[in-house]
Order: structure tokens, then sequence, then C-alpha cells
């Protein structure tokens, strides 16, 4: 059975090791392809001018960029195409439990981390 390890802390700081059921998926980051664009080559999409520019200086640079040229092992899954998660149905009290605190921890960092960033720390 596959298994994600997540270490919860409780209030006094003791740390407890909890082993959750968990599935393949296939990867979001990449799809399932194993690897995705370059991060620095249009890693979140171009805007028209700046295709434009990239295609004027680069008459091959579409066909490449299409082909999956630039395209590097998807940091996410190492290439693997599928990744662990947690597989909820197959949780115990006890185990879903410690998933809806660690996961309202991180919510509650998350948003500790936005407000500070609003505030300008």
């Amino acid at each position: 059975m596959n298994t994600i390890n997540l270490t919860i802390e409780d209030d006094d700081g003791y740390e407890t090791e909890i082993h959750l059921p968990a599935h393949y998926i296939v990867c979001p980051r990449c799809e399932g392809n194993g690897t995705h664009n370059h991060p620095d080559i249009g890693g979140n999409g171009f805007t028209s001018s700046e295709w434009d520019e990239c295609c004027a200086g680069d008459p091959d640079f579409p066909e490449e960029y299409f082909r999956g040229t630039y395209d590097v092992q998807c940091t996410e899954c190492k290439g693997a195409r599928v990744i662990l998660d947690v597989d909820e149905d197959r949780f115990t009290d006890i185990q879903r439990k410690a998933w809806e605190d660690h996961c309202q921890h991180l919510f509650e960092m998350h948003q500790e981390r936005r407000y500070q960033e609003r505030m300008g720390f």
C-alpha cells in the first residue's frame, strides 16, 4: 500500500508522524507529459507582442516551441508523469483529523503570509 508520511506538531512542539493512504494521480503540473514549458520561455504564456517579438527574431521559433524543443523535465513529478496524492476515501478517523488539522494549519500560514505581504513586511 502506498503512503504519504505527514509529520504533525502539537501545541507543545511534540512531533508525530502519521502515515496517510495514497494513490497515484496524473501529475497536474505537466498533465502527464513528463515535461512542461521552460519557465523562462513562455512559462506563464506569451502576450501577443512577446510572441511577435520571439517569432520576428527567430522564424523557426514557433515550430520549435510547439514541438517542445524548449520543454524541461517536470519539476513536480521529475518526468514520472504521476505523483502520489492522499487517498481521503481510505482515511481512518484519526488520519482524517490529522489531515484536516494539517490543511487548516497550511491555510492559516498562507493567510498570515498574504497579510504580511499586504502590510509590506
